[in-house]
């Protein structure tokens, strides 16, 4: 194959005159229902949507035992079902193709990789990636406070004995997670490590409430939420720097 040809295969799709003609009237609808996801306490208005990150979009939002469709949607054609309630996907930006559209994925790409998408679009998605671990911790102290009265209940024997079972907290298990995805990415440890038996067995010894993620969560979910996070600290160091020498 010729260089020509080569570099021709890399050019972009431009974007699709639908998703640049988009009204603001849908856009301000599609931030207020990112808004309602981000804080489950206000779902007022946002009937029609999920606060579920894992929502694909049934089409039966509403429904006896439907799921909404997440707003991200909105930037992306959903095609052909590929199993119950999944969809393909292709983006209206960059026309890059899924064939399995899960919302994670595509909030990922265009926070991180769509090389067209709109400024305002990447800014709000990029914000929404780094900050799942607080939407986790959100949905986290909801299941604790429903399940305070029945641990309540429970035998005070635990007091004495406790037990390996026992959960850590959100909040801890994020922390152990950033930490292992940064040795993995700094050391060069292939991600597949992640699943070695000697290497989990090393991690209960250390620490036996600890389950660690999989190799796909790690090199994918925790991947671009540590990816997302570190852009937008840099880009807010330099408007910090940029404000000062104004």
């Amino acid at each position: 194959m010729s260089q020509s040809s080569k570099q021709k295969s890399k050019v972009l799709v431009p974007p699709v005159e639908r998703q640049e003609s988009m009204s603001s009237s849908t856009f301000e609808l599609y931030k207020t229902n990112i808004s309602s996801e981000e804080n489950p306490k206000s779902t007022e208005g946002t009937r029609g949507y999920s606060s579920s990150e894992n929502t694909e979009g049934t089409g039966n939002a509403g429904g006896p035992g439907g799921r909404g469709i997440s707003p991200v949607w909105l930037f992306f054609e959903r095609g052909k079902s590929s199993s119950a309630g999944h969809y393909s996907a292709k983006c209206s930006y960059c026309a890059s193709k899924w064939a399995r559209g899960e919302p994670q994925k595509l909030e990922a790409h265009l926070a991180l990789e769509c090389a067209y998408v709109d400024d305002e679009v990447r800014q709000i998605y990029l914000l929404r990636v780094s900050n799942r671990d607080q939407s986790n911790e959100a949905e986290s102290d909801i299941q604790t406070v429903l399940k305070k009265q029945k641990i309540n209940k429970q035998s005070s024997i635990s007091k004495f004995f406790p037990q390996s079972g026992g959960g850590l907290s959100e909040a801890r298990i994020n922390a152990i997670n950033s930490s292992l995805l940064k040795a993995f990415v700094v050391c060069g440890i292939p991600f597949s490590v992640v699943e070695n038996p000697f290497f989990i067995d090393l991690l209960q010894n250390l620490c036996p409430n600890y389950q660690p993620p999989s190799r796909e969560v790690l090199a994918g979910r925790l991947l671009d939420q540590e990816h997302s996070k570190i852009i937008v600290k840099r880009e807010a160091i330099f408007q910090e720097s940029k404000n000062l020498t104004i």
